[in-house]
């Protein structure tokens, strides 16, 4: 579901208008990113903060390639790159002027898929009482004793 650059600005204005006086600053991205980045990808969320705007986008390679592009061009610059296979990253995109963009990309070519199995074989453990347990099928493991008060409260515990 895709929200118009308008009812964003008016729920962004709504939400933090207090701190959008302090900043002065952050609509002027709107017409320079926003829109361009909502035009061609669509957004799952976008939320301000005091000096910041959060984005959670989904894509391809060539849409965080334009994202990129985008960033670039109106002055901000990255913290750092995604690493090769993955497929969900988070990073931020700083401006000299102190606003920072914090985006929040998934791939939507990248799935999870299972490459094989693996059978791990562990002992099933249950508590018996010696009036509920089974003749043959049930080994029952003492525990040694490391601590003699707490040995003897566990035992007084032990139902009869």
């Amino acid at each position: 579901m895709s929200i118009s650059k308008y009812e964003l600005i008016q729920k962004l204005d709504e939400e933090t208008s207090r701190r959008m006086t302090t900043m002065g600053g952050i609509h002027m991205y709107f017409d320079s990113i926003i829109d361009p980045l909502q035009k061609r990808l669509g957004f799952c969320y976008v939320w301000a903060e005091p000096a910041e705007i959060n984005l959670a986008v989904s894509g391809d390679a060539r849409d965080f390639a334009h994202i990129f592009k985008v960033m670039r061009a109106n002055g901000f610059e990255p913290d750092k790159r995604p690493e090769a296979g993955q497929h969900e990253f988070t990073m931020r995109f700083l401006h000299a002027n102190g606003v920072v963009f914090y985006l929040s990309f998934t791939s939507t070519v990248c799935k999870r898929v299972q490459i094989g199995t693996r059978m791990v074989e562990q002992p099933i453990w249950e508590a018996v009482c010696d009036g509920d347990a089974p003749t043959d099928e049930v080994q029952i493991v003492q525990p040694a004793p490391t601590d003699p008060v707490v040995d003897a409260v566990a035992v007084e515990a032990m139902p009869l």
